[in-house]
């Protein structure tokens, strides 16, 4: 079988780490990475051996005509990279959401449809193995949930600050994410209640950046007759944690991004299990997995 010829556009970190990982893969050919960034193309001349950079994706994609792109950019940016990438019939993989909202992100998925073209979404945390043991070990007769996700961010938000930029704050990245999984393990709910909240900088305040995102949302969920449960998400309140637990009348499961841990209905420990896997390695394997199912000719998206 053919190497699958695989270019990276964005050279941040996570796309660096990916642009490694498939470096080491012998099934792939990277024949090219770009950033729109020249200082960053510059900075890193030479660090991913003979892999040429481009300070141009567009020029990038049409000199090398790979049969996949790692997409990892701004979102303002990235709606034209992915309509570019669809009408060149070449497939796409972006580590996250899709678009800044569902409108966009609707129509990424038309384009890539009509033109019968592979695109996939990641979302790192369905692939890490804590999570993945909950969802496929939900347990009976769930009665509540709850899903909190923190993190303290200081200094610069670029452009995760400006929601015409990014579309949303918190609620989008990472809450997205741990609703995805919440949704998995608990089920669709049948109604919604929520609300966001944007912590502006008060009279005063040199710390906090000026900023339109949300930095706090939380949401209550309604199954019907059955569950009802609770999302939070903040990007003001440090340290960084992040949980789900579900209830029902056997006890109680809890898992972190690194452990899965059950109790019975009164609070004691049955059983505890812990992983060493990491959201970057994760992500990775997300990704390759995908260029596989690529290679060997899946047009699922």
């Amino acid at each position: 079988m053919d190497q699958i010829r695989i270019a990276v556009v964005g050279l941040g970190s996570r796309n660096q780490a990916l642009l490694r990982a498939v470096l080491a893969a012998e099934e792939f050919a990277v024949v090219g990475a770009s950033d729109h960034d020249t200082q960053q193309v510059d900075s890193l001349a030479g660090a991913f051996g003979d892999v040429e950079l481009y300070g141009d994706s567009r020029q990038m994609i049409l000199q090398t005509k790979p049969d996949l792109v790692f997409v990892s950019i701004p979102p303002a940016q990235q709606f034209a990279a992915m309509e570019f990438l669809a009408m060149e019939g070449i497939a796409a993989f972006r580590s996250g959401p899709l678009a800044r909202d569902l409108t966009e992100a609707s129509s990424v998925v038309r384009m890539f449809r009509d033109t019968q073209v592979a695109l996939g979404a990641g979302n790192p945390r369905r692939a890490l193995g804590s999570y993945r043991a909950m969802m496929s070990a939900k347990p009976d007769g769930l009665s509540s949930v709850r899903c909190e996700v923190a993190s303290c961010v200081e200094g610069s938000l670029g452009w995760r600050g400006d929601r015409k930029s990014s579309g949303g704050g918190v609620l989008l990245y990472p809450g997205l994410e741990m609703i995805d999984v919440l949704i998995e393990a608990a089920g669709l709910p049948e109604a919604v209640y929520a609300a966001a909240r944007i912590d502006r900088p008060a009279a005063g305040d040199t710390v906090t950046p000026v900023h339109d995102t949300d930095d706090t949302a939380m949401a209550l969920f309604h199954y019907g007759n059955r569950a009802i449960g609770h999302w939070f998400a903040t990007r003001t309140n440090g340290p960084a944690r992040e949980e789900i637990e579900l209830f029902s009348p056997a006890g109680r499961v809890c898992a972190t991004a690194s452990s899965l841990t059950e109790f019975d209905p009164v609070g004691q420990l049955i059983e505890q299990e812990t992983w060493n896997d990491t959201y970057g390695d994760a992500a990775c394997d997300q990704a390759l997995q995908f260029a596989r199912e690529v290679a060997a000719g899946n047009p699922a998206s």
